[in-house]
């Protein structure tokens, strides 16, 4: 995939200039430093307002004071928003300083949001239900439809912890928990549960609520112990027979690069002060670290070598070795200065009022940072959705999505990251290549490593899923039967090389780094999940007094996982790609293998009279394969009421002011089973003894780990 970059950017031009392609955003075109406050209505400033560039990841958010500052492009567009208010948009000028006021947002009382397992009017929720539709959704562009949310929902925390390419970023509803499997919220798309977020179209996305209290999760039960993430897709549109087409060419640049010292002289004078001192003064330094040797006589010769001298980077000594005086920024010669990223989205639908259907398809493909043996990544999404009325009372859907991720993560065969190579080995002294073009020894744990471009792991993960599902309506649709059955298959591989780089210290020899690392390893692993549900509720409303709504359902989840690891050592030259290219005695094997089961009743009742006094109880009964059978079952309860104030006969106050004013209080318990399958079972682990006995390498069992007293549910 790497070798068609070239070919990739030309076609990207090509669509560009012909029309194809939506808008070119580049930090090469020059950059606003802009200040400015965001207040209300009544002049209050605003915290934590969202102020973002449209269509990009550039942004942050007001202080304490409502202020902000920003570096912006030139005529880019600014999105200002917050909860509750409108969000406004500000083309740039070449005014520095924007003053920024922003108008209440009245409330749609009649619309509609997703709750688990049904949708509820927005004005009747008394649970703590926020719901994102599609248009804020898209007001901005990441790498995630997580980070999406970010700024739109009080109380949810989501931290981008690393930059790599399709990594999802950290999600906290609510606290943490004594479970040391993580706080990870549940992810729930199109009624079916997910454990994250890979693998989805961000244009696929219609709306997305988030269940932040325990009496809106606890229809979830255990699975919805620190909240739970609602993504509903979009629906065909049957209107008309349709073909849309988006896409999107970007140029990137690294925006925070560390500030190196790239002056060698200045570099030594600091490491000798900074090593004697440790040492009281009573030693000098041998080397620096492992790559290059220090002496009195190089120190003073390094005086005369420093930048714009014009003395050359690396001499050699009596005996041939190479003496290095070059001043080498090393994290330039590790990231690009530019590279580029396309994004494109076609979506076929139609339909009538018997049938309809959207296909979708969606490719992002991200050249790498690195300069050399990049960390190239892309993704390939399909879905397709459609539905068929097959009798006035009975309605079938099917919806399917394919993903593909593939993602090349360049390694240093010295310490398996080139992070660490740059900090210990890469000192500024040390050019990348010698004279005969050879690389250095602290090219070799670093950057080098990369120039060499052998070592790295390829993954291909595939998600394939399938959900059936019906709908059938009796009594003039005031009984529904609702029901669906989900199969998906996860298929993750990587394949790591590892080999020994060469390098030279002294004219004419070779050595090489990692001399006891030549290796092959195949890494695959599968999980088949399988997933059913069925629901029935019932509606009704009587003289527009009474309104009684009543949901009972069960569920049944099983997902069994398989992973095979095998590693092999001897590969018989460096470009080999396959296990049978290796040919050496270490071997080794493992496997991996788990499988559980949950299955859940489930209940939830709603109650309003006259539309101003509200009452909704939920419960759900789980019971899981993970805990003793005497231990497996908990019951998690929750209540909520509301009295929406602003219906009240007395309330004399104006909707312009105040559209819908609610009081709402909730209770409710959640358990928390994520832990692993087999916890309470006595475990044997068969290893092969380092040890011989009577020349043999016998085989040995470990005794089992204590097991935990009443394991339950937290």
């Amino acid at each position: 995939m790497r070798n068609f970059v070239g070919l990739k950017f030309l076609f990207a031009v090509f669509l560009m200039f012909t029309g194809l392609l939506g808008p070119v955003y580049a930090q090469q075109q020059g950059e606003l430093e802009i200040r400015g406050i965001v207040k209300d209505e009544m002049g209050e400033p605003v915290i934590g307002a969202s102020i973002a560039v449209k269509n990009t990841v550039i942004g942050t958010t007001s202080d304490v004071e409502g202020k902000f500052a920003l570096k912006v492009p030139k005529k880019s567009v600014l999105q200002i928003s917050f909860i509750g208010m409108k969000t406004q948009e500000i083309r740039m000028t070449n005014n520095t300083f924007y003053d920024v006021v922003l108008q209440g947002e009245s409330v749609a009382l009649d619309e509609v949001v997703a709750i688990g397992y049904g949708t509820q009017s927005k004005a009747t929720v008394t649970s703590g239900v926020v719901s994102v539709k599609r248009g804020e959704l898209l007001s901005s562009v990441s790498a995630s439809p997580l980070n999406n949310l970010q700024g739109k929902v009080a109380g949810l925390d989501i931290r981008q912890t690393t930059g790599q390419p399709g990594a999802q970023p950290v999600v906290l509803i609510r606290g943490g928990s004594t479970n040391p499997s993580g706080d990870t919220p549940l992810f729930v798309i199109d009624g079916v549960l997910r454990e994250n977020m890979s693998g989805i179209n961000q244009e696929d996305i219609e709306s997305m609520e988030v269940l932040k209290d325990a009496a809106s999760a606890a229809i979830y039960g255990a699975r919805g112990a620190f909240g739970v993430v609602l993504i509903t897709t979009k629906n065909p549109n049957r209107e008309r027979t349709s073909v849309t087409y988006s896409g999107n060419f970007s140029v990137k640049s690294p925006t925070v690069v560390p500030d190196m010292l790239t002056d060698t002289y200045e570099y030594a004078t600091r490491f000798i002060e900074a090593y004697s001192a440790w040492y009281d003064y009573a030693r000098m330094p041998s080397k620096f670290h492992k790559a290059v040797k220090y002496t009195d006589d190089w120190y003073r010769e390094m005086a005369k070598h420093r930048p714009g001298s014009g003395m050359p980077e690396v001499e050699t000594d009596a005996a041939g070795n190479y003496l290095y005086y070059g001043n080498t920024d090393w994290y330039d010669l590790l990231y690009k200065k530019q590279f580029y990223a396309q994004d494109h989205n076609v979506t076929v639908q139609g339909g009538n009022d018997k049938a309809d259907f959207m296909v979708s398809g969606h490719y992002y493909g991200q050249d790498g940072l690195f300069r050399y043996n990049s960390d190239d990544y892309s993704i390939m999404n399909v879905r397709a959705k459609g539905s068929a009325q097959i009798f006035k009372w009975l309605k079938v859907e099917n919806n399917m999505e394919f993903s593909q991720m593939a993602y090349h993560n360049p390694l240093t065969v010295a310490d398996g990251n080139v992070w660490y190579g740059l900090e210990s080995e890469a000192e500024p002294m040390s050019p990348m290549f010698n004279p005969d073009g050879t690389l250095t020894m602290a090219a070799a744990y670093s950057v080098g490593d990369f120039y060499y471009g052998k070592n790295g792991t390829d993954y291909d993960n595939r998600i394939l899923r399938n959900t059936t599902s019906f709908i059938a309506s009796f009594l003039d649709n005031s009984l529904r039967v609702k029901g669906d059955l989900t199969y998906r298959n996860t298929d993750n591989t990587s394949k790591t090389k590892r080999v020994p780089v060469p390098y030279s210290s002294k004219q004419g020899v070779i050595s090489y780094l990692g001399s006891s690392t030549n290796d092959y390893q195949k890494v695959h692993s599968t999980k088949k999940y399988l997933a059913a549900n069925i629901y029935a509720e019932y509606e009704k409303k009587w003289n527009d007094l009474h309104y009684l709504k009543g949901m009972l359902g069960y569920n049944y989840e099983q997902s069994v996982y398989n992973s095979l690891y095998t590693r092999r050592n001897g590969l018989i030259f460096e470009d080999a790609d396959n296990m049978n290219m290796a040919n050496g005695e270490g071997i080794t094997l493992s496997s991996d293998y788990e499988k559980w089961r949950i299955a859940g009743g489930f209940f939830r009742f709603n109650y309003a009279l006259k539309d101003r006094y509200l009452l909704e109880l939920n419960g759900r009964l789980d019971g899981s394969s993970k805990f003793p059978t005497d231990q497996q079952w908990g019951f998690f309860p929750s209540v909520s009421a509301g009295w929406r104030l602003s219906e009240e006969p007395f309330w004399k106050v104006s909707k312009k002011a105040l559209s819908d004013v609610k009081i709402r209080a909730s209770y409710g318990s959640l358990g928390n089973g994520n832990i692993r399958s087999y916890a309470y079972r006595e475990l044997f682990h068969i290893y092969r003894m380092s040890r011989l006995i009577e020349g043999k390498l016998n085989q040995a069992t470990s005794h089992p780990s204590i097991i935990p007293n009443e394991l339950t549910w937290e």
